[in-house]
């Protein structure tokens, strides 16, 4: 066997594996955040595409599908966790006073935000985070000189450190 063949088998072989043993579940409410294996008898969680049931496979070949109204989200084989929201999906970045997600919807995806982890969740834009953040006035004079004009959204994201611009002027000021 060629030996680039052999190689790129066991790189499949070890992506595989290691998703195989990750925590996946069902999170009933922003509570359940905290845990860090929330059901080891689970084997994966998926969406069903124009239904309002989340199927659940479990390790001895069941499957269970729960209704959406039951559940706060889910965490997936891969270990992303995802919070239901008007019935889309938002992957949860960060969690806390400012949580933020990554909304996609169709061919596009937004960076949202919501105060608290079960907050309504709101474009990231400056208007919104005035709206819900005014008290903090170092974290307001950050985003008011940095979003501003085309070239500075609130959007933005630094590749270094992987996170939203935003996010790091919130936990600078805290």
């Amino acid at each position: 066997m060629n030996r680039n063949l052999k190689i790129l088998l066991v790189l499949i072989l070890i992506s595989f594996l290691s998703n195989f043993g990750k925590a996946q579940g069902i999170l009933y409410s922003s509570k359940d955040l905290d845990k860090t294996i929330l059901d080891s008898s689970i084997r994966d969680v998926r969406t069903i595409p124009f239904s309002n049931k989340i199927l659940v496979i479990y390790k001895d070949k069941t499957r269970k599908r729960i209704p959406l109204s039951s559940i706060w989200g889910f965490e997936n084989r891969s270990g992303q966790r995802f919070r239901r929201w008007k019935g889309n999906y938002a992957l949860i970045r960060n969690t806390g006073k400012l949580s933020t997600y990554l909304v996609r919807q169709g061919k596009s995806s937004a960076f949202e935000f919501s105060a608290g982890p079960d907050g309504d969740l709101h474009i990231l834009t400056k208007r919104n985070l005035h709206k819900f953040f005014n008290d903090n006035q170092c974290f307001m004079e950050k985003i008011d000189s940095y979003c501003k004009g085309f070239f500075h959204s609130c959007q933005d994201y630094h590749y270094k450190t992987k996170q939203l611009r935003v996010e790091e002027f919130y936990s600078d000021c805290k």
